[in-house]
C-alpha cells in the first residue's frame, strides 16, 4: 500500500472505491470532455474515466485492497453493534421509568 504521488502515465494501479476494488491505467488527460475538479494535492486521471487525488491510497494487489475493505466493514459492524447496545440500554431505562410513573 502506498500513496498515488509517484504514479506515472501508463502505470496500472489498484485502488478501492467504496466497497469495490478497481484496476485501471493512469492516462495523461481525461478520456472525455467532462468537467473535473482540480485539487491542490493534484489529480490522477484514469483510463476507466474516473480519477483519484495524488494523496489516495493505491494497493500492491487486489487481495491487499480486499483486506482493507474487510477491515473497514468490520469496523463499521463493530460501531453499529455498539450503537445498538447503547440504544437498547436507554430503551430499558425508559421502560423502567415508564412503569414507575
Amino acid at each position: 500500500m502506498k500513496k498515488a504521488f509517484d504514479v506515472k502515465v501508463g502505470d496500472t494501479i489498484i485502488y478501492k472505491s467504496g466497497y469495490k476494488v478497481i484496476t485501471s491505467e493512469v492516462v495523461a488527460k481525461p478520456i472525455d470532455d467532462e468537467e473535473r475538479p482540480n485539487f491542490k494535492i493534484g489529480r490522477v486521471d484514469l483510463a476507466n474515466g474516473e480519477y483519484i487525488t495524488r494523496g489516495s491510497i493505491i494497493y500492491d494487489s487486489e487481495e491487499e485492497a480486499k483486506q482493507a475493505i474487510r477491515e473497514s466493514i468490520q469496523n463499521e459492524i463493530d460501531r453499529e453493534e455498539e450503537t445498538i447496545e447503547y440504544h437498547q440500554t436507554i430503551l430499558k431505562g425508559l421502560k423502567v421509568l415508564f412503569e414507575t410513573l
